[in-house]
């Protein structure tokens, strides 16, 4: 009996970690497929009382980025088109409408310490990837991506 409690926890414990929502749901289906990074743009200073902004773009800061949403709940991150990274998603929020268009969150393979945050609609959304502000409340990046 007890070695079957094991295998009833281990079996639970094994599904929820592979935890992840597929993009083949009508909802989610807008952001399926590779976004490639066009620029990023940073308003910083707001600690020190200044309001400052700055335009990245693959061509000042010598990188590209893209990020593929794939079908089956996986996401890949790339940079210079070399795969950097591979996570699971799952959504912790998700919300499309008219008047704001598609905002989401997500917590990559499950862990809602490891977030990305976006939103936007078919063609261009914007997200917390590449670039994200170290010190919260100091300032906010936004970069943003197009579909090919």
């Amino acid at each position: 009996m007890r070695h079957f409690f094991f295998l009833v926890v281990l079996i639970f414990f094994t599904l929820m970690a592979c935890k992840k929502d597929r993009l083949n749901d009508g909802k989610y289906a807008l952001l399926v497929g590779k976004w490639t990074w066009i620029y990023s743009i940073h308003q910083y200073g707001w600690c020190d009382n200044q309001q400052l902004e700055e335009v990245l773009t693959p061509y000042s800061e010598n990188k590209n980025y893209s990020i593929e949403f794939l079908t089956k709940g996986k996401i890949n991150f790339f940079e210079n088109d070399i795969l950097t990274s591979k996570r699971r998603i799952v959504f912790s929020y998700f919300d499309e409408n008219e008047v704001n268009g598609l905002l989401f969150e997500i917590d990559l393979n499950n862990n809602p310490d490891d977030k990305l945050l976006g939103g936007g609609n078919a063609d261009t959304i914007w997200m917390t990837f590449p670039y994200n502000e170290p010190v919260a409340g100091c300032g906010v990046y936004i970069n943003y991506f197009v579909k090919y």
